[in-house]
């Protein structure tokens, strides 16, 4: 940590006196992690989920991804140099609308079906079977909330157990792109002094921010990913290990996603910190749920009697105050695994060159 402290003193100089302090070297240890290491160790072979392959439909002849740099005649010079220079975004270009193919181009390099590499080395592709969209800025794209299928034999149960969604086609992107809008965005409107009317292209971004933990790149990328998972069907079926599996598949697809901008020309973010519950709320994925509680306050006593000759007859009043609650609850089994986001890198993106990356992270490793 490193603490900056400036003193200005008027008409003379500006002193500038830096304390760093050292990193502690105590070791914290969180009990909830070795208690989730301990719980997810595979104690048996695996546990027959075969190549990635059987579990998607055969490959389309209509592939959608058109010729990227990682496809040109230095082919192999190219991406080594896509692969080096592949960082996290520190800074999008907010104006930038990202044309329509290119972002087709993105998503279709998701889905096992329409490109198969690397998926077909992956057996676990399918413990993402859904990827939240939050399209903010794609030319002739409405903003709004869609979703990707990444295997299309996946679509039925995922129309029933999501009944309440959209699923309507974007007719603008390649037909066998199975891409759907789920939710519309709308504006927003002032319900108080602190607030502001947005329309629905600004209500998007806003809601990308908030679930990206008020971080402003979520708002100033283009689009940003949710990844969706049946975590607790997955452990049911397959074990508790799969945990493990179903976050370094979510992260399979954060590193296709880097490799895919960056052969763009633009450049990805992967999330460090994210609100899952309102990602899933966003995507209609979480309902709302309103709970009525009574809870008697006190117990009050009277006495009261027609004759003054008569036995008082006591009576007990019991007040009772009545608490409303709404929260959410997840009605559909699919968790968000991990966020990223992507757009185009600005001029104050202060990432490393890959060289300069390799020779300060390596050493003299060669690469």
């Amino acid at each position: 940590h490193t603490h900056t402290h400036t003193h200005t003193h008027t008409h003379t100089h500006t002193h500038t006196h830096t304390h760093t302090r050292d990193f502690s070297w105590d070791n914290t240890r969180w009990a909830v992690v070795d208690a989730v290491t301990g719980a997810t160790v595979q104690h048996k072979q695996e546990d027959g989920i075969s190549n990635a392959t059987e579990t998607h439909e055969a490959v389309s002849a209509e592939l959608i991804v058109d010729g990227t740099a990682l496809h040109s005649a230095a082919g192999q010079a190219v991406s080594a140099s896509v692969i080096r220079q592949r960082r996290s975004v520190l800074d999008f270009v907010p104006a930038y609308v990202m044309p329509r193919h290119i972002f087709a181009s993105i998503l279709a390099r998701l889905v096992p079906a329409l490109s198969p590499i690397p998926w077909d080395a992956h057996p676990y592709t399918a413990h993402i079977p859904l990827i939240g969209v939050y399209v903010l800025q794609v030319e002739g794209m409405r903003p709004g909330y869609y979703g990707l299928v990444r295997n299309q034999s996946a679509l039925p149960h995922l129309k029933e157990l999501l009944p309440d969604l959209l699923w309507q086609k974007n007719e603008e992107l390649p037909d066998n792109l199975p891409f759907f809008l789920l939710k519309q965005s709308e504006a927003k409107h002032a319900e108080g002094e602190s607030e502001k009317n947005v329309d629905e292209s600004e209500a998007a971004k806003l809601a990308s921010k908030l679930a990206a933990c008020h971080q402003g790149i979520a708002k100033e990328c283009s689009f940003t990913v949710a990844m969706f998972s049946p975590i607790e069907a997955i452990l049911s079926r397959h074990g508790l290990h799969h945990y493990k599996h179903i976050h370094w598949a979510a992260g399979l697809v954060g590193h296709v996603l880097y490799l895919e901008a960056e052969a763009m020309g633009l450049g990805g973010t992967g999330m460090g910190c994210f609100l899952d519950d309102t990602a899933e709320q966003d995507f209609g994925l979480r309902v709302g749920v309103t709970e009525t509680l009574e809870e008697p306050l006190n117990d009050k006593e009277t006495e009261s009697s027609e004759h003054a000759t008569s036995a008082p007859t006591t009576t007990t009043t019991t007040t009772t105050t009545t608490t409303t609650t709404t929260t959410t609850r997840n009605a559909s089994g699919l968790y968000d695994i991990y966020h990223f986001a992507i757009g185009a890198k600005s001029t104050l993106d202060n990432r490393y060159p890959y060289w300069q990356y390799q020779d300060e992270m390596f050493g003299a490793v060669e690469i």
